[in-house]
């Protein structure tokens, strides 16, 4: 609905200003109010006949003076005649309804705190927002605004009707242009399964189409490169065939020179005895050299067959000499073998030696297949693996029993001790020797038993 049809109502003037000495006129505010009652029902008559608004003020400005001057003394109104009372309480209830903002009746505004006035500038931005938030919260609905005027209802009702009946006019209008198109183009009505189909396909389409774009960009690149190099292949041949025309130009120039400079310098001529003798020379001239021809080709025949001979020869001789060098390899392996077997027999030589010398070991026997005797020389120092010299030979001699057959220890026992070394006992340490299978752990043990024995002796 348009808003331009509402009735405005403008409070600029509704109350008569002061008298000099200070009483309000009382007649004069009658008369405008029964004006107001009046705007009023006409407002509401408007409502009721299909033009529902709000009731809008012409300015807060005016509203707020208006008030002002008819409140602002109120010892002198009430003074006045009864219908000035009626008045005010008609105005106050009005500022009631429209929230306006009506100032203190008792006559010391001015000694009021400057900021809680309501026109002080401080307050005027957020009156101002309340008021805007206010106005766009209006309908063009009277009801609306006034939902305890029970005469409005009817007109809401009214217009509520009105714009269904039109509504669903528009809805008859609309199906009968629907099944007047279904008639006229003979087809069934889409639905919405149909117009799902309907969008894959064309979802569908638009990839192949997309594709094809593709396709067709990637072809017009392709045509272009290929246009481009054709293009400079075409200037290339057009450069050669121009090239050779100029040669064949040149060339013709030139058998024409060469025609004119034979005209005009022509060679010796012969006679007939002359070619005779220059024919009869050529043609023994050619016997010769086929003569030598002939001869050359013998040749040839002879040195393919010596070749072949040769190539038999050489042959006899590489396979005699595949046989000589598989012979000689297998010289070279086995003296290869030997000498790392002497190599592997003197290393362990030296690495026995090397571990009797650190074992003070002098000698070792093996007088059958299951017994070792291992002769330990108490002349090395304990601490310098060194031999002492100055003193007699002293040695001592571990037997070694083990079970035939199988590398376990069965027995030990020390033999040929020196005088000094009567007293050693091992039987303990031959026990948990023999019961460990310990050969290498008794024969260290015991060489530490005799140095140290040694050593305190």
């Amino acid at each position: 609905m348009s808003t331009s049809s509402r009735p405005q109502l403008s409070f600029t003037g509704l109350l008569a200003p002061p008298t000099p000495n200070g009483s309000l006129r009382s007649s004069t505010t009658a008369q405008r109010l029964s004006g107001i009652r009046a705007r009023t029902s006409a407002t509401g008559a408007s409502a009721n006949g299909g033009t529902n608004g709000p009731l809008r003020a012409s300015t807060s400005a005016d509203v707020s003076s208006a008030l002002r001057s008819s409140t602002g003394r109120q010892s002198t109104a009430r003074a006045g005649p009864s219908n000035v009372q009626v008045s005010a309480s008609k105005l106050q209830q009005f500022a009631d309804v429209y929230e306006i903002f009506v100032p203190s009746a008792d006559g010391d505004e001015e000694n009021q705190d400057p900021q809680s006035r309501p026109l002080y500038v401080a307050n005027a931005r957020a009156a101002f927002q309340a008021q805007e938030d206010k106005f766009r919260a209006m309908t063009d609905s009277a009801l609306a605004m006034r939902p305890d005027n029970p005469v409005l209802v009817r007109g809401e009702v009214q217009a509520l009707q009105s714009y269904l009946g039109k509504l669903k006019m528009a809805w008859i209008q609309q199906t009968a242009k629907m099944q007047f198109l279904k008639l006229v183009i003979a087809d069934e009505w889409k639905t919405e399964e149909d117009n799902d189909v309907i969008r894959k396909e064309n979802e569908v389409k638009k990839r192949k189409l997309q594709e094809e774009k593709e396709l067709f960009r990637a072809s017009q690149q392709h045509i272009i490169e290929r246009s481009t190099a054709l293009a400079r292949r075409c200037e290339e041949g057009l450069e050669r065939a121009q090239a050779v025309r100029e040669a064949a130009r040149e060339t013709l120039e030139a058998q024409v020179e060469l025609a004119r400079l034979r005209a005009a310098h022509p060679g010796p001529k012969w006679t007939v005895e002359t070619a005779n003798d220059e024919l009869d020379r050529q043609v023994d001239q050619l016997q010769k050299l086929e003569g030598d021809r002939t001869a050359a080709i013998q040749r040839l025949t002879d040195s393919e067959k010596a070749i072949a001979m040769f190539e038999e020869k050489i042959d006899g001789l590489r396979k005699r000499k595949a046989v000589a060098e598989e012979s000689i390899a297998q010289l070279t392996r086995a003296q290869q073998g030997e000498l790392q077997v002497v190599r592997a027999n003197e290393w362990v030589k030296g690495m026995i030696e090397q571990y009797k010398a650190m074992l003070g070991i002098r000698d070792i026997e093996i007088p059958t297949l299951n017994e070792m005797r291992i002769e330990y020389d108490l002349n090395v120092s304990a601490v310098s693996l060194g031999r002492v010299t100055g003193q007699p030979d002293r040695t001592a001699t571990l037997q070694l029993l083990f079970i035939p057959d199988r590398p376990v220890l069965a027995a030990a026992e020390l033999l040929e001790l020196p005088s000094d070394m009567e007293g050693l006992d091992v039987e303990q340490l031959v026990e948990d020797s023999v019961r460990a299978n310990d050969v290498v752990g008794l024969v260290t043990s015991i060489r530490a038993k005799l140095y140290g024995w040694g050593v305190q002796s």
